[in-house]
């Protein structure tokens, strides 16, 4: 009003990006003795560091890496499964810090136990009790060298072996079979002696 002009004044805003948080793709892991987890995550935009939780009681080799090694606990082990959060700090600015998660997945490797090693006379059929347990239940027997006697059945894991040599020894070998997950097949062996 009246003779006076417009006036201006002016205030500055100063954006600054958020963190962008990457705790990496869900994994499978096999619990073979002293199993580890690799993680692999990545934080860039408004900050480069941060810092590593679990869900479960293993432990961090050192939390403030993006690529630590994770030694499962055992209730980890029991739940068969760990829920990992990679949380960004010291963002710019007024931003938040920022965080993601990924999923473990442990698998039980199998355990497998051909049974003790054996004496028999060259004319005797061997009665052989394998067990397999943890990841799988199942597998088949053979032998080596391969010529060296007949299964009653080969994927019984009670079963006979009859032996085709009169004398020496041979190699029985029960293999798992291939359980769910990334765990792999795995062999157990017993010798026979044959008198």
């Amino acid at each position: 009003a009246g003779p006076c002009g417009s006036v201006k004044d002016s205030l500055q805003i100063t954006i600054n990006p958020i963190a962008v948080v990457n705790a990496g793709l869900n994994q499978q892991v096999c619990l073979v003795p002293n199993a580890t987890v690799s993680l692999s995550g990545t934080i860039s935009g408004g900050a480069t560091t941060g810092t590593w939780s679990s869900s479960g009681d293993g432990t961090f080799n050192d939390v403030t890496s993006l690529t630590p090694t994770y030694t499962p606990g055992a209730q980890d082990i029991s739940n068969l499964s760990v829920i990992f959060t990679l949380t960004s700090i010291d963002p710019l600015g007024p931003c938040t810090s920022e965080h993601d998660t990924m999923k473990v997945k442990f698998f039980i490797n199998p355990i497998v136990d051909a049974g003790n090693n054996a004496t028999i006379c060259s004319d005797s059929t061997l009665n052989i009790s394998g067990a397999i347990t943890g990841g799988a239940s199942t597998g088949t027997w053979s032998v080596s060298p391969t010529n060296g006697g007949v299964f009653g059945n080969v994927n019984n894991l009670q079963t006979t072996f009859t032996p085709s040599i009169t004398s020496g020894s041979l190699w029985l070998y029960l293999t798992s079979a291939n359980p769910a997950g990334p765990c792999g097949s795995v062999k157990d062996s017993l010798q026979i002696t044959i008198n």
